[in-house]
């Protein structure tokens, strides 16, 4: 049981994969906007049944919250709604991997957002694997396969500055997150219930 957050992550990455694949299929009927919809739509049953297991056990945990959580709550949605946008609208362009390997800077961005506006700190191990992964992404990247006269026209491509755009909400959505579980008056007892929620 230690090592479960390993196969969720596994499964959470393959779903995903899948995910991002059906969305890029109903591109072809639909706009932006009503396939963001239509995920948010498709999970609020699964959300539901969710709170419906997890609230009578955990009901004195969870109803600790004040007006501060709701707001870091609504922020989260609202760019994670943007994020999703963003990511539907580069699949409607041809080289939107350019875009997708820029939207995979949303670690990076994280780092560097969290520690400039939200008081975090990303320890030595931290900042290594982020630049680890942050170089892995730019060898997977069009800046590999491309001379340095393409670079240019790369980086002010307008599918990477959605990628980017993209991995910035991603990441401020992250933050907010982190803020409003923070902002709880009686910190949850059950470790679980964060994988719940």
């Amino acid at each position: 049981m230690e090592n479960l957050w390993v196969y969720l992550t596994l499964l959470a990455a393959s779903l995903q994969v899948i995910r991002n694949s059906l969305q890029k299929k109903l591109k072809e009927d639909l706009d932006d906007v009503s396939i963001t919809w239509s995920r948010f739509l498709f999970s609020l049953p699964v959300i539901l049944c969710l709170l419906l297991v997890i609230f009578p056990k955990h009901q004195s945990e969870i109803l600790h919250f004040d007006v501060k959580f709701v707001i870091f709550c609504l922020l989260a949605s609202i760019t994670q709604i943007i994020g999703t946008v963003l990511l539907v609208k580069l699949f409607s362009y041809r080289n939107f991997l350019v875009g997708i390997s820029y939207m995979k800077t949303e670690t990076l961005q994280t780092a560097i957002i969290g520690t400039l506006f939200f008081s975090e700190i990303v320890s030595l191990a931290g900042t290594i694997a982020i630049l680890i992964g942050t170089t892995g992404l730019i060898f997977l990247s069009p800046f590999a396969q491309n001379k340095s006269s393409k670079i240019i026209r790369i980086l002010f491509d307008k599918s990477a500055i959605i990628g980017l755009s993209c991995g910035f909400f991603y990441s401020l959505s992250a933050l907010f997150i982190k803020k409003a579980l923070i902002t709880l008056k009686r910190p949850l007892q059950n470790p679980k219930i964060f994988l719940n929620i």
